[in-house]
């Protein structure tokens, strides 16, 4: 893996997005290793098209270090 795409924790379930506390609430980002050929398509076809990608296909584990490389 080449890359580290992160974003807003779309992939999560609602309850598992942020946590609010008494004083800041905390927001666990969503973090997914990628190959350089998905980094490059990232950023040809935009973040919207990896993240509509993701969940078209219900990608599981997005950490899996051992996956083969997606294409879209």
């Amino acid at each position: 893996m080449d890359a580290l795409y992160v974003s807003a924790p779309f992939y999560f379930d609602d309850d598992f997005q942020v946590c609010y506390g008494e004083h800041y609430n905390i927001v666990f980002p969503l973090l997914v290793p990628l190959y350089k050929q998905e980094a490059e398509l990232v950023e040809k076809k935009g973040w919207n098209a990896f993240e509509q990608f993701l969940l078209d296909n219900e990608v599981g584990n997005l950490s899996d270090m051992n996956r083969k490389p997606f294409v879209w």
